[in-house]
């Protein structure tokens, strides 16, 4: 029996936000903004992992639209919950299909720098924790 194991990540503020079959950093990435392509648990996209999402994040209601160099792009903003952090974004279903319009939901886009994950976060709490006991020890 093979042992899959989960990753899980937090926003910057420590609040979970997804868990993912795998690392974040092995996703296909898009060229523009190095946002991890993801795709969401049972999406049939030929895309590695299955992200989970946890609920600690809410997606704003009305898209942005961006002026990039092939063209415009409608985003959806994903954000923490708890600290209200961007944290990735959603396309807008126009952009593969012009007669449909709201956020596609099969892939989120996660961008660089918005997460940590949880064994990451676990060595800043112990670093965290070091710093104290030394400065309780040396002063």
């Amino acid at each position: 029996m093979s042992k899959t194991q989960v990753h899980t990540y937090h926003c910057l503020c420590t609040e979970l936000v997804l868990a993912t079959y795998a690392p974040l950093q092995s996703l296909p990435k898009r060229k523009a903004d190095h946002a991890a392509i993801c795709k969401l648990a049972g999406s049939d996209l030929p895309i590695p992992g299955g992200v989970v999402l946890s609920g600690s994040s809410f997606d704003d209601a009305e898209p942005i639209v961006l002026n990039l160099e092939d063209g415009f792009e409608k985003r959806y903003a994903a954000r923490c919950k708890r600290c209200d952090l961007q944290i990735g974004y959603w396309l807008d279903k126009s952009q593969f299909e012009p007669e449909q319009k709201g956020r596609r939901t099969d892939v989120m886009y996660l961008l660089p720098g918005g997460l940590m994950s949880t064994e990451e976060m676990k060595e800043k709490k112990d670093m965290g924790k070091e710093v104290e006991m030394a400065g309780a020890a040396g002063g």
